[in-house]
């Protein structure tokens, strides 16, 4: 169930990639979302030691390069569409509507980021892999089912190498904690699941509602604008009607004079 959302967007990329201003849109949602991973992990990274803390930072390395492959990407489909906002949610602290590095950071540092909710490293580590690899599987069908784009074919597979040494290296430590506290680790599975349930629950009430205002906009124009505009329309054509046969056939129909030569004669 956990793989659901990233295997139906995959399958719909093709419509996604053949519009230029809405790939550049989701290219966009993929670079502040790999340049907010990297701020997380960098936060959990801060907080480990040796060969973890190594990892991690070169995992948040990873993550702020792709950030730039993306932006970068985004900017060459639809460089005015990847100027704005377009969806993509994060904190504004700034006012300017717009994500920036400032906004991402301070959103990564706020009580409902992964790196605040999930503050033990075997959980953080479980929620990484189940994250990256969820990743992979988005970008695999991303890569196989538009090999006609040639940045699909060849910029997504080097992203790919990176994620999928994430996921090996996350999985490599969730199962090193386990190992040392099983019962705390299967608690923490449990609370990864809440996690990321309620993370994909406020995602999916946002794609709602961006979908429902749509469709709200859609049937407000054709159900009320359009036969308001036809009513008055037709109000309008009966009304000069009405008014045509008064000045024709009432009672004070206008006289017409005939002219003769000694009018013209006169001129």
């Amino acid at each position: 169930m956990i793989y659901i959302r990233e295997f139906i967007a995959g399958l719909i990329s093709p419509a996604v990639v053949l519009s230029k201003p809405r790939f550049s849109r989701q290219l966009l949602k993929f670079a502040y979302t790999e340049l907010y991973t990297s701020y997380d992990i960098g936060a959990v990274a801060r907080r480990q030691e040796g060969e973890v803390r190594e990892a991690m930072e070169r995992h948040a390395s990873d993550e702020g390069r792709h950030y730039k492959i993306f932006k970068e990407w985004a900017q060459r489909v639809a460089p005015y569409t990847a100027s704005h906002n377009n969806g993509v949610n994060f904190g504004d602290p700034d006012g300017v509507e717009q994500p920036d590095r400032r906004s991402v950071r301070w959103s990564a540092e706020q009580e409902a980021a992964p790196n605040r909710r999930l503050p033990e490293l075997g959980d953080y580590m479980l929620y990484i892999f189940l994250s990256e690899s969820r990743a992979v599987i988005q970008f695999k069908l991303y890569q196989w089912l538009n090999r006609y784009d040639e940045r699909c074919r060849t910029w997504i597979p080097s992203v790919l190498v990176d994620e999928k040494r994430h996921v090996a290296y996350s999985l490599h430590y969730a199962w090193r904690e386990f190992r040392r506290a099983p019962l705390a680790r299967i608690r923490g599975a449990a609370r990864v699941a809440v996690y990321i349930a309620r993370q994909d629950l406020v995602d999916l009430s946002k794609l709602i509602q961006v979908g429902g205002s749509a469709v709200m906009g859609s049937l407000f124009y054709f159900l009320l604008v359009t036969p308001y505009g036809f009513g008055l329309r037709l109000l309008g054509l009966a009304r000069r009607d009405r008014l045509r046969r008064t000045e024709t056939d009432g009672p004070v129909a206008p006289q017409r004079v005939q002219l003769d030569s000694t009018y013209w004669a006169e001129q």
